[in-house]
């Protein structure tokens, strides 16, 4: 494969990747599983952790989604580094 055929199917293989994450990130179902995995990783974490818990899962009860994507990303900012490397690398670059 020539060098410029790589390139292009790294481009095209980037830009699916964040189509797929743009489509993921408006079905409710995606981040009420992002806020469960979250949970587990921070279980017994920062205190401030267990405030944005309950944020998201007050978020979930009322069906604010908004509120409940709010809560992931606060508790996304209180994971340790090496738990954040887990995240897949388009939700990473779309966080700070």
């Amino acid at each position: 494969m020539a060098r410029a055929d790589l390139q292009l199917a790294e481009t095209r293989y980037q830009a699916f990747e964040a189509l797929e994450y743009e489509l993921l990130r408006e079905q409710p179902s995606w981040w009420m599983s992002l806020f469960e995995y979250l949970c587990k990783k921070l279980e017994g974490g920062p205190p401030e952790a267990n405030l944005k818990m309950e944020d998201g899962r007050s978020a979930i009860k009322r069906n604010d989604f908004p509120g409940l994507r709010t809560a992931c990303i606060q508790l996304i900012n209180l994971l340790p580094a090496r738990n954040k490397q887990e995240l897949p690398s388009v939700l990473r670059s779309h966080l700070s």
